[in-house]
């Protein structure tokens, strides 16, 4: 609260201690802590100077990782751009007006328009009564738009909640079975559905569980991950997950991918994402499947495909954006992961 958020000095310091005064074994430590919190207080410009931002910014345990994962420099990079604020990107439904909606914003190359700062409030905005539009970061846009065709493919999303990328399925014209653990999360879903006038098929399930009548065509596999990618958005995550918290992250990530190649039809598309910067999740997953799964094979993503800058697509032709990434003339987005893969024909 002292170094990092806007809480008033003193009211930290006085709910600190008063925290401590409830707490049989803590009372007795009031004045030191009262001390301690008082000193931090009075020096946190000196603190905060003597801090390299990736310190500032990013607990010891990602710290690590990304340093690993991208080296210093790029580390640093990241870190800087999670103390900005995200701004807030419209998908535009396929045929719906955009003309008014254009003027409060600017479009980025992939079909998501940027709205600028300042800005109605969401409700307010041209188009949301009519369901013309919704709320998705660019990046996270991204993984839909590997399916080359849709019109007229099934499509199943593994773990849907809150609805984005189910809704670009729908609405480039597949039909759509959209999964999630929890019902509640599902119902967010149902009601984005509604408002935008699509359809899907929401079945509350576990996907680990899940077993169909048929094999789908194309499967978007959008894993639970570390969300370390949307921490400009969700700044308190990286301190309250931690390495333990990654480890069984990657196990049911392999457990989805292994379920995905049992439900997807031979000749069919598997895209797996992650908003996650962290390589483990991402490319070092892929690589194990791909070496577990010989009857499945990397399809790259062109440069250029989808209107997707070179620069957020990877030597191995999967797509990685990070916090400080360009796409246009405007900066800024989550860190995603996404490969495509396809199943060869038996």
């Amino acid at each position: 609260q002292l170094l990092f958020m806007e809480t008033e000095p003193h009211a930290a310091i006085s709910t600190s201690v008063a925290l401590a005064a409830r707490d049989e074994k803590a009372q007795r430590l009031k004045g030191l802590i009262n001390a301690v919190l008082r000193n931090i207080s009075r020096d946190r410009d000196a603190i905060m100077a003597a801090l390299p931002s990736t310190d500032a910014n990013l607990p010891k345990w990602l710290n690590t990782r990304l340093r690993a994962d991208y080296g210093p420099e790029t580390t640093a990079q990241i870190a800087e751009a999670h103390a900005l604020k995200a701004d807030i990107d419209l998908t535009i439904k396929t045929g719906a007006p955009t003309k008014e909606l254009q003027s409060l914003g600017v479009k980025l190359p992939t079909g998501s328009l940027r709205l600028s700062n300042p800005h109605p409030a969401v409700p307010d905005l041209p188009g949301f009564a009519d369901g013309d539009w919704w709320v998705q970061d660019v990046a996270a846009s991204l993984p839909a738009l590997l399916f080359q065709e849709l019109q007229g493919k099934t499509a199943l999303d593994m773990c849907s909640a809150p609805g984005g990328k189910t809704m670009q399925l729908s609405a480039a014209g597949a039909t759509v079975t959209a999964l999630d653990t929890s019902a509640f999360r599902l119902e967010k879903v149902t009601k984005n559905l509604a408002r935008t006038k699509l359809e899907a098929n929401c079945v509350a399930v576990d996907a680990l569980e899940f077993e169909p009548d048929q094999l789908f065509d194309v499967i978007l596999l959008d894993a639970p991950c570390s969300a370390t990618g949307t921490i400009r958005r969700h700044p308190d995550m990286p301190y309250v997950r931690g390495n333990d918290d990654v480890k069984l992250l990657l196990t049911l990530q392999r457990k989805l991918l292994r379920k995905a190649a049992t439900l997807l039809a031979p000749g069919g598309t598997l895209v797996y994402a992650v908003c996650s910067l962290l390589a483990d999740e991402g490319p070092k997953q892929i690589s194990q499947f791909l070496n577990e799964h010989g009857d499945f094979k990397r399809h790259p993503v062109a440069p250029g495909e989808a209107q997707i800058p070179a620069d957020l697509i990877s030597k191995t032709g999967d797509l990685r954006t990070l916090p400080h990434n360009m796409i246009g003339d405007v900066s800024g987005m989550d860190g995603f992961f996404a490969s495509r893969l396809i199943k060869t024909a038996n």
